[in-house]
């Protein structure tokens, strides 16, 4: 029989096995601004790393937006190093009716990571930098990590990977719980797949540790809508062993012909038809100003690849240019994937930029691609700095059941994400040269495809998003661990109450 585990905080010993959460009017006694700076500098044992709206350079170096389209001005930004320290910010803020949202890494298309709105207490965890592996290959992993640092680490004890996404500066506590998805998610699943346990901070000060055994349905809850029920600070996740081989390639297609444009990208839809295609391969298809460039990693022998035969497969690729790389390790791997990251998304820019989850089921047709392909290159309004990439799923994260996980995509084929880069804030045409795009591969239906992070930029609703079984649930859950709504996102999961739960009832 599972013992619950004991926890203190602020001096009260709790059980993680207890999730009743103290009710909306204890919570919330709204009190001045000075008290709340007063209950903070007390929450944390360094004033240093608390800092406020009035304090200099304030929004340069604490609130630092990644992108300058959405500017925020939270109430605080506080640097927690300590489990205790998240508890005790999260309850004084939530006892004076403030809103509190957790950053890991900052990396958000709309900036959530400082808040949907002003006035809020952003809980920066980068200072959860543990990082160890046990000899099961479990590595504990604080939320604070960057994915450099996490490649890095986990390839310092004993050459072990798993599965994330290749953006250098990504923080682990958003990437986790949101889905976590990269090119070796088609062979070992995507971040939140091979999540094992998660230390979380509730709106009640509480301590959790939560797995499938215990407080199974908060797990549930945190992989795909953590945001809306607390902080986690802390993972364990399982790892794999480093491959032997591993081959890194891009194949370009160039022409100003947009008929053959598109004769290589439905190419590339048929590849991802075919149920046969290896779990231990991904390709991506980019597109830029210059044309396409099909990208990828193969995790095998350089002959298995061979034997796919992708150049001829996808008719039109400029042999002299393309580039096959074999990689000794796979930390030199993911240097050389960060690296490439690194030099084309910047710390903070304007910028616009959006995603969709294309399911299996329902594929674009081919006069979709045609469309989707003139308005890229033919519209004659496209800004400077843009780039689409598909980036080819299925494999491990479709064979979960759909309930599994509260991250809802288990049909992927492909996701779309669009980036584009303005010189100053951006403007309208930028927006519609991305709608136009998007409406175009989605056969004129807007929001066919769903946004797979989550986003409200496209529309987003959480029952469509989540789908309806899987909201309700969340909603009661949401009613169990965060009835006051401590943690508002703009997931907007807000507790229900009237489907049998009981707990912070008013």
């Amino acid at each position: 029989m599972l013992v619950p585990r004991l926890f203190t905080v602020m001096g009260v010993a709790m059980t993680a096995a207890s999730a009743t959460v103290v009710s909306s009017s204890e919570q919330h006694v709204r009190r001045g601004p000075q008290e709340l700076r007063a209950c903070l500098a007390d929450a944390i044992a360094d004033i240093a790393r608390l800092q406020f709206s009035n304090d200099t350079n304030f929004i340069e170096q604490h609130v630092r937006p990644y992108n300058l389209n959405y500017p925020r001005t939270p109430f605080a930004v506080a640097y927690p190093n300590t489990t205790g320290e998240v508890s005790s910010i999260v309850l004084c803020a939530a006892r004076q009716g403030r809103k509190v949202q957790a950053r890991s890494g900052g990396h958000d298309y709309i900036n959530r990571s400082i808040g949907t709105g002003d006035g809020i207490v952003v809980v920066d965890v980068g200072g959860f930098q543990q990082l160890s592996i046990d000899e099961e290959g479990i590595a504990t992993v604080g939320s604070g990590h960057r994915l450099s640092s996490l490649v890095e680490g986990l390839y310092a004890n004993g050459k072990r990977l798993m599965p994330h996404g290749i953006h250098y500066n990504v923080g682990v506590g958003g990437h986790a719980t949101v889905g976590g998805m990269g090119f070796s998610s088609r062979m070992f699943g995507y971040t939140l797949d091979v999540m094992t346990e998660a230390e979380v901070v509730l709106s009640n000060g509480q301590v959790v540790r939560a797995t499938a055994d215990e407080s199974s349905d908060l797990f549930w809850a945190i992989r795909g809508a953590a945001a809306s029920f607390g902080i986690v600070t802390e993972f364990k996740f399982k790892t794999f062993s480093e491959p032997e081989s591993i081959i890194e390639f891009t194949y370009p297609v160039r022409s100003n012909d947009t008929t053959i444009l598109a004769e290589s990208v439905k190419a590339y839809h048929q590849l991802i038809r075919n149920s046969d295609f290896p779990v231990n391969i991904s390709v991506s298809c980019q597109f830029t100003q210059s044309g396409l460039d099909f990208m990828g990693v193969f995790i095998g022998h350089p002959t298995d690849l061979d034997v796919l035969d992708l150049f001829t497969r996808i008719p039109h690729i400029n042999h002299e240019d393309s580039n096959i790389t074999a990689h000794d390790s796979w930390l030199t791997l993911m240097r050389s994937q960060f690296e490439g990251t690194r030099s084309v998304f910047p710390a903070q820019s304007h910028f616009h930029s959006e995603d969709r989850m294309v399911p299996l089921s329902d594929l674009p047709t081919n006069s979709s691609i045609d469309n989707f392909i003139d308005k890229l290159y033919n519209s004659g309004r496209a800004p400077n700095n843009w780039l689409f990439l598909f980036d080819m799923r299925g494999g491990i994260p479709n064979t979960f059941p759909s309930n599994a996980t509260s991250f809802p995509h288990r049909d992927g084929a492909y996701t779309i994400n669009t980036w584009i880069r303005t010189e100053g804030a951006t403007t309208s045409n930028v927006y519609s040269h991305a709608t136009d795009a998007f409406l175009s591969i989605q056969g004129g239906t807007r929001d066919k495809y769903l946004s797979y992070a989550a986003s409200p930029v496209v529309g987003y609703h959480p029952a469509r998003y989540y789908g309806i079984r899987h909201y309700e649930r969340l909603q009661d859950l949401k009613a169990t661990y965060d009835p006051s709504d401590v943690f508002s996102t703009s997931l907007n999961i807000k507790a229900f109450y009237t489907r049998g739960s009981t707990f912070g009832k008013k």
